[in-house]
């Protein structure tokens, strides 16, 4: 409260002891319980309805790299709410802020010493109902998929097949289905001595998702010439919808991370 009254600009806060009472666990659900913020896809902040392009993610103030190659957003529910003191959302632009917050910034701000002796453990288990209805035709390839780790065997180059038929070198093969499931765990403790206290908090989480799609893209026809042109602009008699962009894709994808913390307390000064 004393964060908003002093704040020069437009700005709200939720600290620890709101996230325990609310049951967050992760910083993304935490983002919830601030007004005008929202979470897209379960791990990405909007700010008043702009979304991740616009709003900036810190911790601790340092801008914060995102873990998807296809997006600049940051996934705030790798940080566990228990390592978390308090979620700074500032939904106005200030010159303090990077040029890129031009939506609002999320700030991410760490407890330095847990309050208590703990241990804490988390478990997810989610159901994909496109996946599910896969099946047994999840789409995979021979040395496909990603291991516990998210590494890929991949196709190795079959440098005896340079100039011939490579084996299983091209095309997909169905599979069963994967389970999506997440966890984490969180321990910290503190210990109080004369004149200052120390404390430590380290948080591990893993992930696995998965998706599957399947869909027809027939706003192109192929013309009695052989020639692909688009719906609207044939007027052939004998054109036919063409099955050439028929699509089908199946991707697993697999996230984990470690988070530490240490401290160190005086009367007067905070490590």
């Amino acid at each position: 409260l004393d964060l908003r009254l002093e704040s020069p600009a437009l700005m709200d806060s939720v600290g620890s002891e709101l996230m325990s009472r609310a049951g967050a666990s992760d910083a993304a659900s935490a983002l919830r319980l601030v007004a005008g913020a929202s979470v897209q896809d379960g791990k990405y902040a909007v700010v008043r309805g702009l979304p991740d392009r616009y709003v900036n993610s810190q911790m601790n103030g340092v801008r914060l790299p995102t873990a998807d190659a296809d997006k600049r957003a940051v996934q705030l529910d790798q940080f566990p709410s228990a390592a978390i003191e308090s979620i700074q959302v500032t939904k106005t632009f200030t010159p303090d802020q990077q040029g890129d917050a031009s939506g609002g910034a999320v700030n991410v701000i760490l407890k330095g010493i847990p309050d208590e002796a703990m241990v804490k453990l988390g478990g997810q288990y989610s159901w994909n109902t496109m996946v599910q209805k896969a099946g047994n035709d999840f789409l995979s390839y021979k040395g496909g998929g990603v291991d516990t780790w998210a590494k890929d065997d991949g196709r190795k180059i079959q440098s005896q097949n340079i100039g011939g038929i490579w084996d299983g070198a091209a095309g997909v093969s169905p599979g069963n289905a994967p389970t999506d499931y997440k966890w984490s765990v969180t321990a910290g403790n503190k210990w109080n001595f004369d004149n200052f206290r120390i404390g430590a908090l380290g948080s591990f989480f893993y992930e696995r998702n998965s998706s599957h799609t399947e869909g027809i893209d027939d706003q192109y026809w192929v013309d009695s010439s052989g020639n692909t042109v688009p719906k609207v602009s044939s007027s052939d008699a004998s054109v036919f919808n063409s099955s050439l962009f028929d699509v089908t894709q199946s991707s697993e994808e697999v996230r984990w991370g470690g988070l530490g913390v240490l401290g160190l307390e005086t009367e007067n000064h905070a490590l």
